[in-house]
């Protein structure tokens, strides 16, 4: 899971297996939790319902992201009216982990906050 979320899995992956017990078990317990309650990681009927968002919106997406490839991201911005998209290069499914300051720039910006 960590090659297909990090750009860089070396650097921010965590080998599950060298966690303490009590957290793998908080582990195992949580992709439970998820099993029952999460269901699918899709929703059929999303694409549908972007179009309603009436406010602005920044999708923001890993250039290299290989669990909802970057072509998800421009769908999305594509289907919300006042979408913007900004793709962060080298970095995968989590790019506020992987490129925090760049994440916090374009999200600062976004919001008027700086």
């Amino acid at each position: 899971m960590a090659a297909r979320s990090y750009h860089d899995p070396e650097r921010f992956g965590v080998d599950p297996s060298k966690l303490p017990p009590e957290v793998q078990a908080a582990m195992v317990g949580n992709r439970a939790a998820v099993g029952v309650c999460g269901g699918a990681m899709s929703d059929p009927t999303l694409a549908s319902r972007l179009p309603g968002i009436d406010l602005p919106v920044l999708v923001v997406w890993g250039a290299a992201d290989r669990i909802g490839d970057p072509e998800i991201g421009k769908a999305y911005a594509e289907l919300i009216p006042d979408a913007r998209l900004e793709v962060i290069s080298e970095a995968r499914h989590l790019p506020q982990i992987e490129a925090p300051s760049r994440h916090s720039e374009l999200v600062g910006s976004f919001a008027d906050l700086r």
